[in-house]
């Protein structure tokens, strides 16, 4: 009866198993092929669309400039899109070469012609047609809105991303890259056969490993079951089993092993932990120190057991311990990072703390767990280092586009007096140079402002005089009909911030507001302090029309702004030095309608700048 008994155990556990593993594999499989095949053709998309951006910043202005400079801008329209294929055949020809299988070209909407198409060996006699009434081109140029089209057109069955080109607001034409979709299908094929492939002999392999675990599970369960009987006789008896429940009869075995050796469950915890872990009684004694916190310290627990912990782990460094802390005053610390000098070495760990009591609850001394994330805080430093760089890369960038906008003007207007002019021209371009020079060394100014690292003046300042009187300043210098209303509590304490770098502050918030109200509207100033915390928070609300959701995480980013004579460094300068004096600045808007911008700065600086490294 019992061998009948775990025979049918056997077949109900295979048939029930391959049951509910086959199924899941194989639904895994169909969702994992459909992840596959919309990554593929969503990483298609995502080249060809690179491709037109390409395309469209090798345009660089508009078709009429390049018929402007080869002076056809009057010719007839056979002309135009000849001189316009000459000039742009070559880039689409290379963009080609580049990307083999790839078609690539230009379209104007003012001819209604493809003025090249590359490769133009393939398709140079398209050059000059215009696409269908209902090529899907069209409405890319009607919308405004990039798309994507699989479909038969000019070149046949392909995908096509299609994106505008659009100049002063207006769309002019269209560039496209586009695959044969018989490439793409190729790909899918390719992918789905090796996809159920390893999905087939995944779930063959499964079910023949399953078919043998239970068989060995069941012998191996009937091992175990005998040995435990012959156990409660003899505890030096050892159960012997292979595979998985073999962790069970080792469990067992230590379990006896244990019992007759008298160790205490505390000690195998402790010598299994990873973080290290020392112990003191109430006098500050080392009463226990784990294996990992010996091979942290470089201490053997025989060197210093029942020795002052500060004098044992600490040598020749001024050092305030979290432990001898939490020992003196009660107080629990958990997941500190700092430096630990334990024994000469210099360790960057992350510590916890707190007091020791036995069964009936009386205090018996402290503990100290830590870990050693050196490792871990040399990443975040490379980490950093990178996002610097990346950071200084973008703002370069972002610089050299805002100086090239002044300093083209300026070429402009000279080469322009260079050819001859009047008197009366002159009179009339000279204060335009000026003007451009000026507007080149503002943000050429702004900028060093921004990147130097001038010294904070910290004083003790009433926030709500600072606050009056930046108002009066932008009173004075505003052009606009602004008013002001403000709810400044004065049992507010002093901040320990300087003065004048948030005098700036202030002042370009307040001035973005009035500007971007444009015209009568109210800014309202709060202020209040959290004594818990510290920090005493400055609300600006104004009422105009706020900014749009996704704009507003790049208002502090350098360079960035949506005023037409803004140079986009004011908030970056706010943030700056906001984030200087260890405060946070968040904008919002307002559901109502407007802008709302806090600032949270803790009171004393000198607290805030001291960083008390202890264990």
């Amino acid at each position: 009866m019992k061998g009948n008994s775990s025979g049918n155990l056997r077949k109900k556990m295979i048939i029930v198993t391959i049951f509910f593993v086959a199924i899941p594999i194989l639904v895994s499989g169909f969702i994992t092929k459909t992840i596959a095949e919309r990554a593929l053709l969503e990483e298609k998309e995502k080249k060809l669309f690179g491709i037109t951006s390409m395309l469209d910043q090798y345009l660089q202005h508009d078709f009429e400039a390049i018929l402007q400079k080869e002076g056809t801008l009057s010719a007839d329209e056979e002309t135009k899109i000849s001189v316009l294929n000459e000039s742009l055949r070559e880039f689409t020809d290379v963009l080609a070469k580049a990307n083999p299988g790839i078609g690539v070209g230009y379209y104007v909407r003012g001819l209604d012609a493809i003025v090249t198409y590359g490769p133009s060996e393939e398709y140079g006699d398209i050059v000059g047609k215009d696409i269908e009434e209902e090529h899907p081109g069209r409405e890319v140029m009607s919308t405004g809105e990039k798309q994507v089209e699989i479909g038969k057109q000019v070149r046949g069955q392909i995908m096509n991303a299609m994106l505008p080109l659009i100049r002063d607001g207006k769309v002019i034409g269209y560039v496209w890259a586009n695959e044969l979709t018989r490439d793409v299908e190729s790909q899918l094929y390719k992918m789905d056969r090796i996809i159920f492939l390893c999905f087939g002999l995944g779930v063959l392999a499964v079910i023949l490993l399953l078919v043998n675990f239970w068989n060995s599970l069941l012998v191996d369960i009937n091992a175990v079951k005998q040995g435990l009987q012959q156990m409660k006789f003899d505890l030096k008896r050892r159960i012997t089993v292979r595979g998985e429940i073999g962790e069970i009869a080792d469990a067992v075995n230590g379990m006896a092993a244990s019992i007759l050796h008298a160790r205490t469950l505390n000690e195998n915890v402790m010598d299994s932990m990873v973080d290290g872990i020392i112990t003191v009684n109430t006098e500050g004694n080392i009463t226990f120190m784990n294996k990992a916190a010996m091979h942290l310290t470089g201490v053997q627990l025989e060197e210093v057991i029942n020795r002052p912990y500060t004098k044992s782990m600490i040598h020749g460094v001024e050092f305030s311990s979290l432990l001898m802390e939490t020992l003196q005053t009660g107080k629990t610390y958990i997941g500190i990072e700092m430096n630990y000098p334990a024994n000469g070495k210099n360790l960057y760990i992350s510590s916890s703390t707190s007091r020791l009591q036995d069964s009936d609850g009386k205090f018996i001394g402290a503990i100290v767990t830590f870990k050693d994330i050196s490792e871990k805080k040399r990443l975040e430093q490379q980490v950093y280092r990178a996002d610097r760089l990346a950071a200084l890369g973008e703002m370069m960038a972002a610089v050299a586009h805002e100086i090239r906008n002044p300093l083209t003007a300026i070429k402009s207007l000279v080469q322009y007096l260079q050819e001859g002019s009047t008197e009366e021209e002159r009179q009339e371009f000279h204060p335009l140079i000026i003007k451009e020079v000026d507007r080149a060394n503002k943000i050429i100014h702004e900028l060093l402002y921004f990147s130097r690292s001038a010294d904070a003046n910290f004083l003790k300042v009433n926030v709500n005089d600072l606050i009056r009187q930046t108002i009066v300043l932008v009173k004075n210098v505003s052009k606009h009909k602004t008013s002001f209303n403000l709810d400044l509590q004065d049992w507010i304490p002093e901040a320990e911030i300087d003065p004048e770098q948030f005098k700036q502050v202030f002042l370009n918030i307040l001035i973005n507001s009035a500007q971007a109200m444009d015209g009568p509207g109210e800014i309202t100033v709060e202020t209040d302090y959290d004594s818990i915390k510290g920090k005493i928070s400055i609300v600006f609300s104004d009422t105009g029309p706020g900014i749009e959701e996704e704009q507003i995480s790049k208002v502090f980013d350098p360079f960035y702004t949506t005023k037409k004579e803004g140079t986009g460094i004011g908030l970056a300068v706010v943030q700056r030095i906001i984030s200087a004096h260890n405060g946070e600045i968040f904008m919002e808007n307002i559901p109502s309608g407007g802008l709302k911008a806090t600032i949270i700065i803790p009171i004393n600086y000198s607290i805030r700048g001291e960083k008390n490294e202890k264990q």
